[in-house]
């Protein structure tokens, strides 16, 4: 019995990635060197979640099946980072595989970045005919405004060019159906590519932040200029959420929430 304890043990402190071995009390009994490398082990695997992330470490766990789901961990340098968890139970133990999502996020913040280039670099002198514009012109807009589900529950939603009527007013329906038919409950609205903020481009913002508080989905502003804060305060509305300075500071903060 010592020997096979002796000889799991070093199997999992082989293992290439963070493993951890706990009990049906969330006790950390086994570990892999590179979890010793990464984590500052403690008594209980909830120690080195963020408290955003507990209740759902909690109430996925304890179906005791197999399964993945995704949690903000805090590693060795104190910094908080998403790692997905692959997880099964077997008899009173499960074995966890913590995988690193930093790169998924970098992936992610690369796609949207090259959307924005792909639409500044839009030279609509170009297009000659009156039919091919229109139809440019629209398919341009809802570019302007994409629904992205980063998971179940967060959805990013980029805004491009200027905040005005035509770029809220058109894609207010579109995205409000897709959220509404989603189990999404927050939501990242990213004004990192937008140019100048039009009074009627922020009212269009207020109406859809009250669509979305309606629908049960809590708003986030990331990326917003000064400018763009002057211009939505100057409406009059009042634009009670979160704003937060970058989108990849919004999507580390919300993403595994």
């Amino acid at each position: 019995m010592a020997s096979a304890e002796k000889n799991k043990s070093q199997i999992n402190r082989n293992f290439p990635l963070p493993y951890f071995q706990i009990t049906e009390e969330f006790e950390i009994v086994d570990y892999s060197g590179e979890a010793e490398e990464q984590f500052e082990i403690q008594s209980s695997f909830m120690d080195l979640l963020d408290a955003g992330s507990r209740r759902k470490a909690v109430n996925v766990l304890q179906t005791r099946q197999k399964g993945e789901t995704e949690l903000a961990m805090v590693t060795k340098d104190g910094s908080l980072n998403t790692f997905r968890i692959n997880f099964k139970w077997d008899g009173a133990e499960a074995g966890l595989i913590c995988s690193p999502q930093d790169s998924h996020m970098e992936n992610l913040l690369g796609k949207i970045e090259q959307q924005q280039k792909r639409l500044a670099e839009t030279d609509l002198e170009l297009l000659f005919k009156k039919e091919e514009l229109e139809e440019s012109l629209l398919r341009i807009t809802e570019l302007s405004g994409p629904v992205i589900y980063l998971s179940e529950k967060l959805v990013l939603i980029p805004l491009f060019g200027d905040l005005d009527s035509a770029l809220l007013g058109e894609n207010r329906s579109r995205i409000a159906s897709s959220l509404n038919s989603s189990s999404a409950e927050k939501a990242i609205i990213d004004f990192s590519a937008v140019g100048k903020v039009t009074d009627e481009g922020a009212g269009h913002a207020a109406d859809f932040l009250t669509e979305c508080k309606l629908m049960g989905i809590q708003p986030y502003f990331s990326g917003l200029k000064p400018a763009h804060a002057f211009a939505l305060h100057r409406t009059g509305s009042r634009f009670d959420i979160e704003a937060l300075s970058s989108l990849k500071k919004a999507i580390k903060k919300l993403f595994s929430f």
